[in-house]
């Protein structure tokens, strides 16, 4: 999921020296919670490069008029070759790597976050493609031969995307997917008396009365006896 952004800081930064500025940001990427304080990342910048301005021109590097008017940032700013004329040449230059690593970082986990999501919603598709055509094909999932490649064939997804949708909904293969149908199938049957003893339960898909009662019990977590009790 995309990083959920922490409420405005609190913190009043336009009172902190440029040095308490950068340990601030310092301690920010050091944060595990980092990628949701992207408010506060900015707002340290800025108030960075608004001290930074000022300080310049208090030491008459610019003008105080630039000094307003101006807020350097990370990505517009070139680098001084003047270091030993302008003092605060590598303070700068410190701040513009913590922050653009910070930056890069950010932007590699908003992409993840959205291949992420897109991998979702293809195997969210995909489930419901598939939970579709099961609720309107019943008379084929109900015959003992229908199988996973039967499943696969009829919706036109491969065996691997199949498997990776249906793990992406919680079921562990197609084999227990298409079981919980079956298992669904035969309770409803009994309930509305369709089917009165165990040895009916071929009508569901089911093999034999071994195999109801292991995918019952894998299923429901009790006894396919029971149920029938």
């Amino acid at each position: 999921a995309e990083p959920v952004e922490t409420a405005e800081p609190a913190v009043n930064y336009s009172e902190k020296t440029l040095a308490e500025l950068i340990k601030l940001f310092e301690e920010l990427v050091q944060n595990e919670e980092r990628m949701k304080m992207s408010k506060e990342a900015e707002a340290i910048k800025s108030a960075f490069y608004k001290r930074l301005q000022k300080e310049k021109a208090d030491a008459g590097l610019v003008s105080p008029e630039v000094a307003e008017e101006t807020e350097e940032t990370p990505e517009e700013t070139a680098d001084s070759v003047e270091v030993s004329e302008n003092p605060f040449a590598a303070i700068e230059r410190g701040f513009k790597e913590i922050y653009n690593s910070y930056k890069k970082e950010r932007a590699e986990r908003e992409r993840e976050s959205k291949r992420q999501a897109d991998f979702n919603e293809m195997n969210r598709q995909r489930y419901l493609r598939v939970q579709l055509w099961m609720q309107e094909h019943k008379e084929l999932w109900m015959n003992n031969d229908f199988t996973r490649d039967r499943l696969c064939e009829e919706t036109g997804i491969n065996r691997q995307l199949m498997l990776q949708c249906l793990r992406s909904q919680g079921h562990y293969n197609v084999h227990e997917y298409i079981t919980t149908y079956r298992v669904e199938e035969l309770k409803r049957k009994v309930i509305r008396g369709e089917i009165a003893t165990i040895a009916e339960c071929d009508v569901v898909g089911f093999g034999s009365v071994q195999t109801a009662r292991s995918c019952f019990a894998r299923i429901e977590g009790s006894s396919l006896d029971a149920f029938f009790a």
